[in-house]
C-alpha cells in the first residue's frame, strides 16, 4: 500500500497506534500525540509506513514502527532510521518489544538484544 494521502495520514497513524497499543499500553495514540507536541519525539514517515523516534543523548530509540500494510519491510525503514540517527551524531539505535517475532527479524537487521533493547551501531563516534 501507497503512503496515504495527507488528508487520510492522521487517520491511518491513529488506526495503526489504536492496533498496536493492544499489545503494549504506552503507544496509545495520546501518548504518542502528547511527545510529539512536546518535541520529546517526531514522526519519519517511511515507504510503506511510519516511525515514531526518541532521540537520547546517547541512541536513537524507535518507539514505534509501522507498515501501512501491517507487514512491511523493516529493512526499508531501518535505512532511513539509520539516515536520522547519523544526520543527529548518535552512535545507536535502539527498540524494544515482548514481541517474538522480532527474535528472529531484529539480527537480520544488524540489531543485537543486550538484555533490555535490541541494539544497532551506527558508525557515528559517541559524543
Amino acid at each position: 500500500m501507497d503512503t496515504p494521502r495527507e488528508e487520510e495520514l492522521a487517520t491511518s497513524i491513529r488506526d495503526c497506534l489504536h492496533k498496536l497499543c493492544k499489545h503494549d499500553p504506552m503507544v496509545h495514540p495520546d501518548y504518542v500525540a502528547d511527545s510529539i507536541e512536546s518535541k520529546e519525539s517526531f514522526l519519519q514517515l517511511h515507504d510503506g509506513g511510519f516511525s515514531i523516534l526518541t532521540p537520547h543523548p546517547d541512541r536513537l530509540h524507535i518507539w514505534v514502527a509501522c507498515a501501512w500494510n501491517g507487514h512491511g519491510d523493516m529493512s526499508i525503514s531501518i535505512t532511513d532510521i539509520i539516515n536520522v540517527a547519523k544526520l543527529l551524531k548518535l552512535p545507536q539505535i535502539t527498540f524494544a518489544t515482548t514481541r517474538k517475532g522480532w527474535q528472529k527479524v531484529a539480527p537480520k537487521l544488524g540489531f543485537h538484544f543486550d538484555g533490555e533493547f535490541y541494539v544497532r551501531e551506527t558508525d557515528v563516534q559517541a559524543r
